[in-house]
């Protein structure tokens, strides 16, 4: 039954970045499912993670993590990862270089201590219920719908708030100099905050993930959790 499970979660997973000190190599960080490693920019210190070790991030807009921008984010994906924080700032977004503010950029990022989404000249879309900014441990996803702009925010394996953006509106492939960044989007003059705690087990998918999808992630973690010896990093599934 287990390997049926997983074998739903792998599924058009391309990213998986697990921030182990295993696959963090001087300043690379390895991408465990597919070909895209990070590289650290400035400093950023590895701290006890929900599972393995983690990233901290102290909100200096100098230290982050910025990755290839070759994954195409203009149809269906989801975003899922760990975090533990007190205040708002930026997670993970698809932008163009520092001061820019480019048309198209894909910004999650959490506003109010609740997850949101934006789109460089198009929009954002606020969480209204799940509150993630209180210093301890979330699990918390983002699915996007690219044909009908639809997105539903998850936190702890729970849908929150569901909302739509013209996600393609401002076409992604027109971003110039563009790369992935994980704890700051550096366009706008920094506007949406740089993330200050921990980010951990960050995974991307080509699809959208279904309820039960996201919720199995969290049975894996508190299984792993039960029994640690079994290896469940073998399928890239946390």
């Amino acid at each position: 039954v287990m390997i049926g499970q997983t074998e739903i979660v792998e599924k058009d997973q391309v990213n998986y970045w697990s921030f182990d000190k295993g696959k963090i190599k001087g300043k690379t960080i390895q991408d465990s499912f597919g070909t895209t490693d990070g590289v650290i920019q400035g400093k950023i210190a590895s701290k006890k993670g929900k599972i393995g070790e983690a990233l901290e991030f102290d909100g200096d807009k100098s230290n982050f993590v910025t990755f290839p921008g070759d994954v195409d984010f203009s149809k269906d994906f989801t975003w899922m990862c760990w975090i533990k924080t007190e205040e708002n700032g930026v997670l993970f977004c698809k932008t163009g270089p520092a001061g820019s503010d480019a048309q198209g950029a894909k910004t999650w990022w959490i506003s109010d201590k609740v997850l949101s989404f934006d789109v460089g000249w198009v929009g954002n879309f606020k969480d209204q219920k799940g509150q993630v900014a209180d210093g301890k441990w979330h699990h918390v996803a983002v699915t996007a719908e690219g044909k009908n702009g639809t997105l539903q925010h998850y936190v702890d394996g729970e849908p929150t708030g569901k909302g739509t953006l013209g996600l393609n509106e401002k076409p992604e492939k027109d971003i110039k100099d563009v790369r992935l960044n994980l704890g700051q989007d550096g366009r706008c003059d920094g506007e949406f905050g740089y993330f200050t705690g921990l980010i951990d087990e960050f995974a991307v998918y080509t699809r959208l993930l279904s309820d039960a999808e996201v919720q199995q992630k969290l049975i894996l973690i508190e299984a792993w959790q039960l029994s640690p010896s079994i290896n469940y990093r073998q399928f890239g599934v946390i």
